[in-house]
């Protein structure tokens, strides 16, 4: 029998699902890109995110497993905890992406579930992005497919799971989940936010405070002892705050037995042994409704059907004492009533600054950011005295004494004009001498290829947007010619004939929309693409002679500052 020979398969050729369940032709000879993406911080650690961003993870083991080596594989991971709902361009590792896809070095990306790509509403980012793999050949791939933007039905199939994906975030997550929170708020029970000091929460689901607070008992005896406290101190807040700060830790660690979920939503500052706070923190603590058993969501109070707040937990401070322990000090440390205006009377307010008619400005430079070699001081600007107790016009840098947090009397100072001529003249020597600017010339090269690489990326974009209207107005062109001929040929009853109009009304006004939307998208991107190539960066030899005339400048005034 005679052979018969075939033409050698052309490499450049489109890769094709294969037919009857044949595994598809892969390009294996150019690198594959696995990219990872979870929504929020809370989802890192989960079974999604560890399938996706371990490196002997099952994404990482299938590309191997379809004939990829481990330096074909890259994993750009810088869309993590970044939302499906954004364009390609506003997610970095999205874009890098594109650019290798454009740049001809990656044939193959590799996503856990299409909504991992997209969570797009109106579709136009997928649409593009399904352009633009089509071009450059490119296949998307899951462990339950293979899409090949040549073939159909991997359109249709991709368009269908974008779909779902964003169906799924309106209904499950917009809807159903943030509406449960809502209601779980609103009643009174936890819905996953952060806890008061004092209180974890029940998660025995038999029990009738199922989801609601309650005491931890060895906590609460040290926020009732705090509100004691302040006024045993006489309302004095630095105080309190000063006398609880100065010991190891104000709360001790939590018991073994208490979920990791529920410590995790105890926002102090964590130190050895136990919990701390600062004094802002304290000012919350002190001024919380909470510890009185009412409840709050939203910004509003729980009430019955008087009117009257609920009684929603139990309180750690008893009833017999909340007008003197809780109530004074919420009335003094409360930015707001308890109706939500402004509170006139609360003492917490940061005073007033005054400075003298006619007084010279503080001329310290280095006020805000000169510190102490000795971590016993702390450095503070003071206006400079004569004898007779009037401001002579200078300034001091006075080191005073650290005590728990707070700074007490002076006892080194050092005149601020002597200090900053001494930084200036360094400082000007060290600008003249640097070398942080020999590798300027390079960082410039990178930043125009960078450049470079966006309009590729931009341009890419709006190209898809034009061949996705092209398409449309072919569409739109032959509904338009089938509805003349129609009109010619056929001759149908009035009923059907009406039903025929409003279906063909309908697709055209289908038809139109998109090519709008399209065109919307196709102007962005080209206003986005004019603003990028108006840019005209300083040449580096350009900057240099700037940089340089400035240093002269600034010595000038410098000389002038020390002299007088």
């Amino acid at each position: 029998m005679t052979r018969n020979y075939q033409p050698a398969e052309d490499k450049n050729k489109q890769f094709h699902i294969g037919l009857w369940g044949q595994a598809p032709k892969l390009p294996t000879t150019f690198d594959c890109v696995i990219y990872p993406r979870i929504s929020t911080p809370g989802q890192r650690g989960n079974v999604s995110s560890e399938l996706q961003l371990k490196e002997d993870g099952e994404l990482w083991n299938l590309a191997l497993r379809l004939g990829w080596k481990q330096t074909q594989v890259r994993h750009p991971k810088d869309d993590m905890e970044l939302s499906g709902t954004l364009r390609m361009e506003d997610r970095p590792a999205f874009k890098q992406m594109l650019q290798w896809i454009i740049n001809g070095e990656v044939r193959a990306v590799i996503a856990v579930n299409v909504d991992r790509l997209f969570r797009d509403k109106w579709g136009t980012e997928y649409s593009k992005f399904m352009e633009i793999c089509e071009k450059y050949h490119v296949l998307v791939i899951t462990p339950e497919m293979v899409y090949d933007f040549s073939d159909s039905y991997c359109i249709k199939s991709f368009r269908d799971k974008c779909v779902q994906a964003w169906e799924y975030l309106e209904y499950q997550v917009y809807k159903r989940m943030i509406g449960a929170k809502d209601y779980l708020g609103e009643t009174g029970r936890w819905a996953g936010g952060n806890l008061p000091p004092g209180y974890i929460v029940d998660r025995d689901k038999h029990s009738p405070t199922f989801r609601k607070y309650t005491r931890y008992m060895p906590w609460q005896p040290i926020i009732l002892r705090m509100f004691e406290r302040y006024r045993e101190l006489n309302d004095n807040l630095m105080a309190l705050h000063r006398e609880y700060d100065s010991l190891p830790f104000m709360f001790p660690d939590f018991e073994t037995w208490v979920d990791p979920e529920i410590i995790a939503k105890c926002k102090l500052k964590k130190v050895p042994k136990g919990y701390t706070m600062s004094l802002s923190t304290m000012v919350r603590l002190l001024t919380n409704p909470v510890y009185i058993g009412w409840w709050i969501y939203d910004n509003k109070i729980l009430v019955d059907e008087t009117g009257r707040p609920v009684i929603n937990h139990q309180a750690i401070i008893p009833v017999e004492r909340q007008e003197e322990l809780f109530w004074h000090v919420f009335r003094q440390r409360s930015p707001y009533n308890i109706d939500g205006t402004k509170n006139e009377e609360t003492i917490g307010q940061k005073p007033r600054r005054y400075t003298q008619l006619d007084s010279p400005p503080c001329p310290a430079i280095l006020k805000l950011t000169v510190t102490s070699g000795d971590p016993a001081y702390v450095v503070r600007v003071q206006p400079q005295y004569n004898a007779k107790n009037f401001r002579t016009g200078k300034y001091l840098y006075a080191f005073r004494k650290r005590e728990n947090g707070y700074s007490g009397g002076a006892k080194y100072m050092l005149a601020t004009d002597m200090v900053d001529s001494v930084f200036w003249q360094a400082l000007l020597q060290h600008l003249w001498q640097t070398k942080d600017f020999d590798d300027y010339a390079k960082t410039e090269e990178e930043a125009q290829g960078n450049t470079e690489a966006e309009v590729k990326e931009i341009t890419e974009q709006i190209q898809a947007c034009e061949r996705k209207i092209t398409k449309l107005l072919k569409r739109l062109a032959i509904v338009k010619e089938g509805e003349e001929d129609e009109e010619e040929t056929q001759t149908v009853n009035e009923e059907e004939q009406k039903a025929r109009d409003e279906t063909l009304k309908k697709l055209i006004k289908f038809l139109t929309d998109e090519i709008t939307k399209y065109t919307v998208e196709k102007t962005r991107l080209e206003t986005r693409l004019e603003k990028l190539r108006g840019k005209k960066p300083d040449t580096y030899a350009a900057q240099m002679v700037e940089y340089h005339d400035l240093l002269r400048e600034l010595g000038d005034r410098a000389s002038k500052n020390c002299t007088t």
